[in-house]
């Protein structure tokens, strides 16, 4: 995923790994140099479809303008959802 908006300085990270820790999903966040955040994320599809959707929404303090994903291939060595 690519979330553009104001999403960096206002954890957006940290909410999201809490959110998609409880949702049992396995990934990363990274905030990136442009200034937007890309995260990979992997699980049942019900729980991808609630980080997506928390994704659209964002941190309390962010503010998302766009959002852009798409499947990626299964990623077996990830444990866990870690904020890079």
């Amino acid at each position: 995923m690519r979330i553009i908006g104001r999403v960096q300085g206002v954890f957006f990270r940290n909410e999201m790994q809490e959110f998609a820790a409880s949702h049992n999903v396995r990934g990363w966040v990274k905030n990136e140099d442009d200034g937007s955040v890309s995260a990979f994320a992997q699980g049942l599809p019900d729980d991808i479809h609630a980080v997506i959707e928390w994704v659209k929404k964002g941190s309390r303090l962010s503010s998302i303008h766009h959002v852009e994903w798409e499947r990626a291939p299964v990623d077996s060595l990830l444990t866990d959802f870690s904020i890079h």
